[in-house]
């Protein structure tokens, strides 16, 4: 198994038949220019996306790599609505909550829910993204994560079984001890630390 981390909570994973990406986001310029982290040259051998959650350095590039690629998203829930009978992610480049993304391959996972994926097995872990702070120059600005914010929106972290292993990655959040202590026997990263406790 080889990972590959670029930036932020943006891995590939690579395992036999399998390169997955985690949170293909973006990378802050300045004058707001949002190139990718993941490098172009890798979408389209991706076989699946996972996505933390909805902020712009996790999910900026997420319909662009799952269209290069034609590899499923996985998310969780509310990062999906049906409208009209469309099937729409949140929109990646929108602002606010704004779900106007249509996408053919999707799996939607929930807190504490397992699923199958193409003979991974995927178990949704509880996720609390904290609040973020956007300085530039003397300026900053605090937003906080809630029902109606995009900052963090959609926040769930993943165990993922696959190949005999089992990695966890949490995105952006604050650490739930009691969750990490059942998920100690993992391999678990995010952009925050990394650590092994088995191979």
């Amino acid at each position: 198994m080889k990972i590959a981390h670029y930036l932020y909570n943006t891995f590939i994973i690579e395992s036999n038949d399998k390169k997955i990406a985690i949170d293909p986001g973006a990378l802050f310029f300045y004058f707001f220019r949002f190139t990718t982290l993941i490098p172009k040259s890798e979408w389209k051998d991706i076989t699946h996306i996972f996505v933390t959650h909805g902020d712009i350095d996790h999910y900026w590039h997420t319909d662009r790599v799952a269209e290069a690629s034609n590899a499923p998203i996985i998310c969780n829930k509310t990062m999906v609505e049906n409208i009209n009978g469309k099937t729409l992610i949140l929109g990646p480049r929108d602002r606010g909550l704004a779900f106007t993304t249509p996408i053919e391959k999707l799996h939607t996972i929930s807190v504490d829910e397992t699923i199958k994926v193409d003979g991974m097995s995927i178990t949704g872990i509880k996720a609390t993204h904290g609040p973020f702070t956007f300085k530039f120059g003397p300026f900053s600005k605090t937003l906080h994560p809630g029902p109606k914010e995009r900052i963090g929106w959609g926040a769930i972290g993943f165990k993922i079984q696959l190949d005999g292993k089992t990695l966890v990655n949490l995105g952006d959040t604050l650490l739930h001890e009691k969750k990490m202590e059942r998920n100690k026997e993992s391999r678990c990263f995010n952009d925050t630390n990394w650590w092994k406790s088995s191979s």
